[in-house]
């Protein structure tokens, strides 16, 4: 909290912060990680189509969810950048690296705002 990068442990805004990051790690995460093995990473004999048509379809799903979250407000707990955007933007952004984000709009704004951020030009920089 002191970071700015987590609404204080008293607030109401704790628990909508601690279900992003949640959702972000063990929902966003899993069909984009099967996706990436089964198309890039692994072996061309050990991929299975049908993960991978599995995990997109599965990945549509929880990405519409991002996107009614963002299509209002400019980062996942409204105003304020968090640690939350961390999660869940790098999610978006891996799955705008393997052009996932057809269909969502509010995502590849998300992305952009969160590509655009000083701290993130930094580290990818560095």
């Amino acid at each position: 909290p002191e970071k700015k990068l987590a609404p204080p442990v008293d607030s109401p805004a704790r628990g909508h912060y601690y279900q992003w990051l949640f959702f972000g790690m063990a929902t966003v995460e899993p069909p984009l990680q099967q996706i990436f093995l089964h198309t890039r990473n692994l072996p061309e004999e050990k991929r299975v189509p049908f993960v991978v048509q599995h995990s997109t379809e599965r990945f549509r799903e929880v990405a519409a969810v991002v996107e009614r979250e963002v299509s209002a407000k400019p980062v996942i707990l409204g105003e304020s950048f968090s640690a939350a955007d961390v999660v869940v933007g790098g999610c978006v952004n891996w799955a705008r690296g393997m052009k996932l984000l057809e269909g969502f709009p509010a995502l590849k704004d998300y992305s952009q705002r969160l590509l655009e951020r000083p701290a993130l030009q930094r580290a990818i920089s560095d």
